[in-house]
């Protein structure tokens, strides 16, 4: 049910649960949806007044559900009681409730919320409004002191239902034990050290998280389908307990803001001696005091330190006060990154009573740290991320991707190899043009792609000839990594004794006549290219492309494809171009661009257009690329698309792009790219100007204003998302 105005009314029918649902959208009565009798209620929301809060009481129907108003206005229609659940979603901004869908036959079964951005822009007034009540006072806010996720999962009413709840006043939930295999078999739960009754069936491996004192589970994920899949669990110490298989739909089952609240008990359905699982789980939460404001003022001590998270990093990072090197946070006692996202930082947070450790280097009044979380910092000299060669992205990004007080050397050592008296396999010449010599070398390349940012010169690399000898190797055998090892033991009798002080850069270039069959690729800190493939006379058309792509891979880069071809974006090295940049959510991913505007749901309610956005090419700046996050999309949408973000560029055939296909030149490029990024990139589309596109795996439409004087080297990009036609997006 869903309409351009906004909710004005609803009216429900109720017996012992929901039987009907009645939309109003301004003058607009949508159908009944449910079946018959029961007894009618109807709400009138007033002029400018919006729904902002919603929970819901459900079990094999809809029972009841609980609105309040922007104007502090709360009602519940249906039948009231205990054991509501939040509906409302967990975002940074207040919220209005613009539409419902769901499922009605005899009774209301099933109901989804859909929500967009408070205020939001004046909709047109109805041509005949029903009656509205003056606004009233609103009452102060409150905050709910305990909250229901769930229930996720199956149903049937053969499975026994089960509530686990503290067994007096004051009593701490200290331990818990998930029975898994495939799926959740069964969940038990501890209060003071007691363990009560096993919740499910027979069977699964046990797994346990017996917390330390004072610590509490703030956050929880759970993947269900008709059974409970998995369960991850995170504590205020942030220790996981990762439980279960990978099927199922994942849910974010913790309530908003994460680390306000405290998980206190379990309910749901435990299968029977047919069905051993887990049928259903729903879990309990209530407010820790004063959690909330902490667990916020940890976020903000922590962006004021310094520490950030860059779109395509898998760490948090920053530039070391004291040390302006790169530094990632970690663990107590760990000099290892913490991976995720900006999330992490609240998982670092000590939000609890006590005092709080300082990280190195900073000495901020009232910094809320590291009690039991995060204490310390890595640098690329400490750190095993940074060190570990087949750890390329958190390595390279945390020295690539962030704006240093200086520039940053990429340290290259290319070896080209003779074999047993193949002779080398390039001269020294050949090499020269591909790393420094030609326009478009990687010298020009990379200095001018990342404005200066990144290094490449005969200063930070080294080229040598390397000869294997015949006693340990063939000539017409293809022995790459035994040549590698060797060429590692043996570096300083080989005359490479420099071979140490390029640990993550390193380019073997490797002579035909060894039957080698492959190219180019890359692994870890090796890099390996054919020498005829490396060749400006025999390959010309391969002769950069090659080092582009991979030593791209070296720095973290995966291919970019289109359709079904991994390297079928023919805009980017990492597909095939030998003169273009790399495209832009790979700009992103190195930190040589940054986004012009990062958009997701918030921003974008269905159906209403984007304002226009004007993005310049690709080459002429830094701070371009538009990110949107689809977040929209409900967990039965596309898996590809759930956990990627679409990233729109423009291009122009200029610069160290100047190879670019006709068909990018001039027009917007729309990206697909796996967040965290590391994975394959993919083109969504190439949209010419005047042009119009739909993604839709995202549910987007993107549309490029027609070209004018005024906008030859620049494009002027709407974009609108909807909920469930594209033809809810009207754009000019």
């Amino acid at each position: 049910m869903s309409g351009a105005a906004p909710i004005t009314a609803i009216t429900v029918a109720s017996i012992s649960w929901i039987q009907s649902l009645k939309m109003t959208y301004g003058s607009t009565v949508t159908p009944r949806r449910g079946g018959r009798g029961g007894t009618v209620q109807t709400w009138t929301i007033g002029a400018g007044e919006y729904i902002t809060s919603v929970f819901v009481r459900s079990g094999w129907f809809v029972d009841g559900l609980k609105l309040t108003t922007s104007w502090g206005r709360q009602t519940v229609l249906g039948v009231n009681g205990t054991n509501w659940a939040v509906a409302t979603p967990c975002l940074g901004f207040q919220a209005r409730l613009i539409y419902v869908s769901g499922i009605g036959n005899d009774f209301l079964e099933q109901i989804t919320f859909y929500w967009a951005a408070l205020p939001a822009s004046p909709p047109p007034l109805p041509p005949a409004p029903p009656p509205r009540p003056p606004r009233p006072p609103g009452p102060a806010a409150t905050v709910p002191t305990e909250l229901l996720m769930g229930p996720f999962g199956g149903g049937g009413d053969r499975f026994t239902p089960f509530v686990d709840a503290p067994p007096s006043a004051g009593a701490q939930l200290t331990g818990i034990r998930v029975f898994t295999g495939s799926w959740v078999n069964a969940i038990q739960v501890a209060y003071d050290g007691v363990w009560g009754p096993r919740r499910g069936g027979s069977g699964g491996t046990k797994q346990e998280r017996i917390l330390a004192s004072g610590e509490v589970i703030t956050r929880a994920v759970v993947r269900a389908g008709g059974y409970v899949d998995g369960i991850n669990f995170i504590t205020s110490n942030n220790r996981t307990l990762k439980t279960g298989g990978g099927g199922g739909s994942p849910n974010q089952a913790v309530p908003c803001p994460v680390g306000a609240y405290k998980l206190v008990g379990v309910r749901g359905l435990a299968g029977d001696a047919e069905e051993p699982y887990l049928i259903q789980i729903t879990l309990v939460w209530e407010l820790l005091p004063s959690r909330a404001d902490s667990a916020l003022a940890a976020e903000a001590e922590a962006r004021r330190a310094g520490w950030k998270c860059i779109y395509g990093l898998d760490s948090v990072i920053r530039i070391g006060p004291t040390t302006s090197q790169p530094e990632c946070l970690t663990l107590a006692g760990s000099n290892t990154c913490l991976t995720g996202d900006c999330r992490r930082m609240l998982g670092c947070a000590a939000v609890g009573s006590g005092p709080a450790l300082q990280l190195p280097g900073q000495r901020l009044p009232g910094q809320v740290f590291g009690r039991v979380g995060c204490v310390g910092s890595a640098n690329p000299n400490t750190s095993k991320d940074y060190q570990d060669s087949t750890q390329t992205c958190p390595r390279a990004h945390g020295l690539l991707a962030m704006n240093l007080p200086r520039t940053v050397n990429i340290l290259m050592i290319t070896i080209i190899l003779d074999v047993c008296d193949t002779g080398p396999s390039n001269p020294v010449s050949d090499i020269e043009l591909s790393l420094y010599d030609d326009p478009y070398s990687l010298q020009a390349y990379w200095s001018t792609i990342s404005g200066g940012q990144a290094v490449f010169n005969r200063n930070t690399s080294l080229i040598k000839n390397v000869k294997l000898p015949c006693r340990r190797f063939s000539r017409s055998v293809c022995d790459f990594w035994s040549w590698v090892s060797y060429v590692d033991a043996n570096a300083a009798a080989l005359g490479v004794p420099e071979l140490s002080s390029y640990p993550w850069h390193r380019t073997f270039v490797v002579p035909k006549l060894t039957n080698c069959s492959d190219i180019g690729f890359s692994w870890g800190n090796t890099v390996y290219v054919r020498g005829d493939i490396a060749s400006s006379a025999i390959s010309p058309n391969d002769y950069l492309n090659v080092f582009k792509h991979e030593v791209g891979h070296n720095l973290g880069l995966s291919h970019s494809g289109r359709g079904d071809n991994a390297y079928g974006d023919g805009s980017d090295p990492m597909g095939y171009c030998q003169r273009c940049l790399y495209n832009a959510p790979h700009m992103l991913q190195l930190g040589w661009s940054t986004p012009y505007a990062t958009l997701s749901g918030t921003q974008l309610p269905p159906g209403v257009p984007s304002d226009p956005i004007t993005i310049a090419a690709l080459t002429a700046r830094r701070h371009t690329p538009v990110v949107i996050n689809p977040d929209w999309l409900p967990n039965s949408a596309d898996p590809t698309y759930l956990g990627s973000a679409i990233v729109i560029s423009y291009r122009m055939r200029v610069g160290q792009d100047i190879g670019l296909p006709d068909e990018f030149d001039g027009a917007v490029s729309v990206h697909r790219a796996t967040v965290p990024v590391g994975g394959t990139t993919y083109v969504e589309a190439v949209v010419a100007k005047g042009g119009r596109v739909v993604v839709a795996g995202a549910r987007l439409v993107v549309s490029v204003a027609p070209p004018t004087q005024a906008t030859l080297s620049v494009a002027v990009v709407r974009v609108c998302r909807y909920a469930v036609s594209e033809t809810e997006c009207v754009m000019a």
